[in-house]
């Protein structure tokens, strides 16, 4: 096993961060929901209906399908 300090798994983090192209802390990973219940399929849409109702922009992308 591989042991590394806490420093520098953050630094790996950042340096993978950055080359997918996120920035900062306000970006929500891609999830592709193959898995997702109806009951979640649901709850997702209703939760972009509201979302769009207001005027916001969802901060996901749902897959819903």
């Amino acid at each position: 096993m591989t042991k590394i300090t806490l420093e520098e798994k953050a630094r790996l983090l950042a340096q993978r961060k950055a080359e997918l192209g996120l920035e900062g802390q306000d970006y929500v990973p891609v999830n592709p929901g193959k898995r997702r219940t109806a009951a979640k399929r649901q709850l997702l849409r209703t939760i972009d209906r509201e979302v769009r109702a207001s005027g916001a922009v969802p901060r996901f992308q749902a897959v819903i399908g």
